[in-house]
């Protein structure tokens, strides 16, 4: 690609300016300030590395040698607007690539076996000192369940593990994150997902893990513990049963009643339970009500296991049900009934991985 050169020294013309925004629309030139004596320019605009005398960080992603010569026998006074743009793609692509380096465990509820565990807590010993902070607000027995999870994560081998069961008052106070100090793990123990999110969305605890997540630490959950990880989240209750815990018998507009979950996964939508309940109904009409976001519902003793490359892998004993709608056409008839046309179902298996961004499995 070829860019002409702006009419004078330190501006950019017009069409210069529409090229640049096409090689990178999500942050297009803004600025040029001249150029400098030796090497290649310095590019003054936050969030972009500086390219200095033929050298390209390795960060920028994949660019070959062959590339580095070509970009070198370009006459720098000729072409000023051609280094600026190839900066802007070049960082466009790493921000694209750039993600959390942590993971998301989502497990759909049921049984889970002790393999399953242990991939867990492999994952949240490699992060901070290994300790595991388990809440248990989902649940209305906490003083059960905790205990219970405590013993399961050390049977497991996890040496430091802790369960909370707090208000929303003790979670908003300015310390609170504090509990987290260290974590390598936080899990999410079952129940109805809206307590959870009761007691802690929009706390200096929710801030700690979504910061925790971008780091490193291993975030997980089962059954409700799986529901809050999307950002739109789905409670299990139904407008058309007096939003009550619903019996998805249809697939209707603004029946599937919908609230914030924590945040974690921002691209998909989580359900569980899946297969054994038969939640495709609530989950289909989810899916056609907002197609920019894939659905997936995860079966019991089955896990989804978000990787930092933002790839899904299948773990466990079960099935994951994708639903895909971002390319189809969505229909909302007079009775209120929903239609899509070129809406696609992936049904995975463990071992499958499931691509996100481009919608497709990786080969077995």
């Amino acid at each position: 690609m070829f860019l002409r050169r702006s009419r004078s020294p330190g501006t950019i013309s017009n069409t210069d300016q529409r090229l640049a925004k096409s090689v990178c629309p999500v942050n297009p030139v803004a600025a040029f300030h001249g150029r400098k004596p030796l090497g290649l320019p310095f590019v003054d605009v936050s969030g972009v590395p500086k390219l200095m005398r033929g050298h390209i960080p390795s960060h920028f992603g994949k660019i070959g040698l062959h590339e580095l010569s070509f970009v070198r026998r370009i006459r720098l006074r000729k072409t000023p607007i051609f280094f600026l743009a190839l900066a802007f793609a070049l960082t466009c692509s790493a921000a694209a690539q750039a993600g959390p380096k942590g993971y998301l465990f989502i497990i759909g509820g049921g049984e889970r076996d002790a393999p399953l565990m242990k991939r867990y807590v492999q994952l949240a010993a490699g992060f901070g000192t290994g300790k595991v902070v388990v809440f248990t607000m989902a649940s209305g027995v906490p003083q059960e369940v905790g205990p219970e999870l405590v013993a399961e994560f050390k049977a497991n081998g996890v040496k430091d593990v802790v369960f909370y069961q707090l208000t929303h008052e003790e979670a908003m106070r300015p310390d609170s994150a504090r509990i987290l100090d260290g974590v390598g793990g936080v899990w999410f123990a079952g129940g109805d997902q809206a307590r959870l999110t009761a007691a802690l969305l929009d706390t200096p605890i929710h801030k700690k893990m979504l910061e925790l997540y971008e780091k490193g630490c291993v975030i997980g959950g089962t059954s409700a513990g799986a529901a809050v990880m999307s950002e739109v989240m789905i409670t299990g209750d139904e407008k058309r049963t007096d939003n009550k815990e619903g019996s998805w018998e249809v697939i209707w507009a603004n029946d599937v009643i919908r609230t914030r979950g924590f945040g974690f996964v921002k691209n998909a939508i989580i359900d569980q339970h899946f297969v054994t309940r038969r939640r495709l109904n609530r989950l289909i009409a989810t899916v056609i009500e907002n197609p920019k976001l894939v659905g997936v519902g995860i079966d019991e003793s089955t896990a989804v296991l978000v990787r930092p490359d933002g790839r899904y892998e299948v773990l466990g004993e079960s099935q994951v049900l994708v639903f895909d709608a971002r390319r189809a056409k969505t229909f909302k008839a007079a009775d209120n009934r929903l239609g899509a046309h070129g809406m696609t179902l992936q049904v995975l298996l463990p071992g499958d991985v499931y691509d996100v961004a481009t919608g497709k499995v990786a080969a077995r």
